[in-house]
């Protein structure tokens, strides 16, 4: 199994309005922050593994691990 990581820091967030004050800027509490970053996430490894699938066979990934050249 082929995985890989990446790291990030949030150091605020801002939500962009809601329902009762559309647009207005409103701070998000970190559970919140949390559950969206972990949302989109998952959104990006989905569409990133759809990608690899659609393109990529196992033995094409086993060359470029190994450091050679397709």
């Amino acid at each position: 199994m082929l995985t890989s990581t990446a790291t990030c820091t949030a150091y605020r967030a801002v939500c962009g309005g809601k329902p009762d004050a559309p647009g207005v800027q409103a701070p998000v509490a970190g559970r919140v922050l949390a559950v969206r970053v972990g949302w989109l996430a998952g959104l990006v490894r989905g569409m990133a593994d759809a990608v690899i699938a659609a393109h990529w066979s196992d033995a094409d990934l086993a060359v470029l691990a190994g450091g050679g050249r397709l």
